[in-house]
């Protein structure tokens, strides 16, 4: 016989502890009163597993077993109930040899006659002809294929079975259940089937990969019809998001995307919707996120800084510092770096747009517009970039005098309007308005003088006086004593040379 299909035989109820498969043993002689009372017990029974009970426990040869035997033969009718007899007790006894003779005579369903097949299965003509009759009854594609599997390798009957079940099945389900159950040559071209009748439905298809992970076969055959689907870009995006698709289907989607040139072609606002829907983390979500920054408007610097709102492109070096290369060429009016950094949380971001604002500042009222932007968020990072600026954007007294008028004298601005009022200042007088500025109007945030402005006020007025008012300075004292301390150590110095 070639290929064995296992079976899971179900018996009859009332169960019966079948005995060895040895003839039955001759025991010493009961009692009479024993025996006596056995076969009035039996003959009073209409129960056939109590019959059979009777039969086992009988010495053999006495009266009750063969009252027993006699009992058996009257009662069990049908096939199931020779099937109960002869799974109970040993099958070379005789009421069990009788019982395997009953079993072909009684069998009518498919599985009757499965059951007396796998009951004779070590008699040669007898399993094959029970065999033969399952051929002959078999209807169904369950049976049809339980024949399959039983029939000799090259046998007509197996031909002939497959023959039946072409015949019969005409869906992927159908084959799909022939697959599952058969082997060999009827199991390869079930697998054929199930792969043509699959709809061109990527995941119906990518199901088929994992149906038997060592076929090896229908996984290629499976895989095969995938790549030869000619999908829209769409579908096969839909594919590489699909989280329950194999990594092998995936990687194939991914691959079709790729190459795509409709997808080489999508614009900004298309690619942001695509990147939306990526699977977190994916392959596809960091090649998306690469088009996206490449293909970043630049006339519209908000879309470019809008990128860092991504945690995939924010937390990649590499495209986070694509982003504000562009981000760089885009923006170039103080405006724009204004709105940039008023709508980003990216400390990067409001780095770059604070010093594309200090680079684009270019007057008294735009230096003011550029502190109140920054706020609280100034710093001496801030102090440093700013500083030269000041120095470069005050070009007249009428400039300076707008910050100075506006801010403590501890401020960066300040202190930059105050030193270019000071550069531009050219008389004894205006040097000493200034310092008078100081001392009696501008003060610090604390309300306090700036020494170090003042300093510098005294190095100014010291350096445009004459000798004769030099003089003057140095007899002055209380409030003004800085200046009069300096301008004494100015003569003595002078007296030296």
């Amino acid at each position: 016989m070639g290929r064995i299909w296992k079976w899971l035989t179900t018996w009859s109820s009332d169960p019966i502890e079948p005995q060895p498969s040895t003839p039955k043993a001759q025991a010493p002689t009961k009692p009479i009163q024993d025996q006596n009372a056995a076969l009035q017990q039996l003959i009073e029974t209409v129960s056939l597993p109590e019959c059979i009970r009777a039969y086992v426990s009988a010495v053999g040869g006495s009266p009750v077993e063969r009252l027993a035997i006699d009992k058996v033969k009257k009662l069990a009718r049908t096939f199931e109930d020779w099937m109960l007899v002869y799974g109970a007790i040993s099958p070379v006894s005789v009421l069990g040899n009788y019982a395997f003779e009953q079993l072909p005579l009684t069998a009518v369903t498919f599985d009757d006659w499965q059951r007396v097949y796998l009951s004779c299965s070590s008699n040669g003509p007898r399993s094959e002809a029970a065999l033969q009759k399952m051929a002959a009854i078999a209807h169904s594609r369950e049976e049809q294929v339980k024949v399959y599997n039983l029939a000799p390798e090259g046998s007509q009957m197996e031909q002939s079975m497959f023959a039946a079940l072409k015949l019969q099945a005409k869906t992927l389900d159908e084959w799909e259940t022939i697959y599952d159950s058969s082997e060999g040559e009827l199991r390869r071209f079930a697998a054929g089937m199930m792969v043509d009748l699959a709809p061109n439905d990527v995941s119906v298809i990518d199901s088929l990969l994992s149906h038997d992970p060592d076929d090896a076969d229908l996984k290629d055959r499976s895989f095969a019809k995938i790549r030869s689907l000619s999908l829209p870009l769409s579908d096969w995006i839909d594919v590489v998001n699909d989280v329950d698709i194999s990594d092998r289907v995936r990687n194939l989607a991914m691959e079709k995307v790729v190459h795509d040139p409709e997808m080489a072609a999508k614009n900004f606002d298309e690619l942001v919707e695509i990147l939306g829907d990526a699977e977190d983390d994916s392959e596809f979500e960091k090649y998306v996120a690469d088009l996206l920054v490449a293909k970043a408007p630049q006339d519209d610097p908000a879309k470019i800084v809008g990128l860092l709102e991504y945690s995939l492109i924010s937390d990649d070096d590499e495209l986070r510092a694509r982003v504000f290369q562009r981000l760089r060429t885009a923006a170039t009016t103080f405006e724009v770096w204004k709105d940039i950094y008023e709508s980003t949380e990216d400390e990067d971001a409001k780095a770059i747009a604070r010093d594309g604002m200090i680079d684009c500042v270019g007057s008294a009222d735009m230096l003011i517009e550029l502190d109140d932007a920054i706020g609280d968020d100034k710093d001496d990072e801030y102090d440093e970039r700013v500083a030269p600026k000041i120095a470069t954007v005050l070009r007249t007294e009428a400039e300076c005098r707008i910050i100075v008028d506006k801010y403590y004298a501890d401020s960066v601005l300040f202190e930059g309007a105050f030193k270019n009022l000071l550069g531009l200042a050219t008389t004894m007088q205006e040097c000493l308005d200034l310092f008078l500025s100081l001392l009696d109007e501008w003060k610090t945030e604390d309300d306090e003088v700036s020494d170090k402005l003042v300093g510098l006020a005294v190095d100014k007025l010291l350096s445009v006086a004459t000798p004769g008012e030099i003089y003057i300075m140095s007899k002055l004292g209380g409030e003004f004593d800085v200046l009069g301390e300096r301008a004494q150590s100015k003569i003595d110095a002078q007296s030296q040379e």
